[in-house]
């Protein structure tokens, strides 16, 4: 399964962006998504510090700084992404094992193509991820 995942994400990157901005998407350069998680910061910040521990609070703080200050992060291709890909998206036939189908495409948008990858380290296992890059 993870050889098949690799394989369609690899098709899925490779949709011509010229095509996107038709569909109406919004292609977004990393500057666009630096500028996104800059204000999801804020609001992290203004509403979620101030309601944990402050042990935790300079954990996430040093997490967000760290991502934010790292300029590796934002160097990145923009790709037709499906943004929010995990087991609960991925149709498989039970019979065949084989991918049949990806559902949710609400968040899909044009980003960096990892974003499809931490999506499903969220549900699955390193190793297995491992094995959908090593397709890709």
């Amino acid at each position: 399964m993870a050889a098949q995942i690799g394989a369609f994400l690899n098709c899925l990157h490779q949709f011509p962006l010229d095509l996107v901005s038709q569909t109406g998407l919004i292609v977004a350069g990393p500057d666009i998504w630096r500028t996104a998680y800059l204000d999801f910061y804020e609001w992290v910040q203004t509403d979620v510090l101030p309601q944990v521990s402050e042990p935790l609070r300079k954990v996430m703080r040093n997490l967000w700084e760290g991502f934010l200050d790292t300029n590796e992060n934002f160097r990145f291709a923009p790709l037709l992404i499906h943004g929010d890909l995990g087991v609960e998206h991925i149709l498989v036939d039970p019979h065949s094992d084989r991918l049949v189908g990806v559902i949710d495409w609400g968040d899909a948008r044009v980003g960096d193509p990892a974003l499809d990858f931490t999506g499903l380290l969220a549900s699955c296992s390193a190793e297995f991820v491992s094995q959908a890059l090593e397709s890709y």
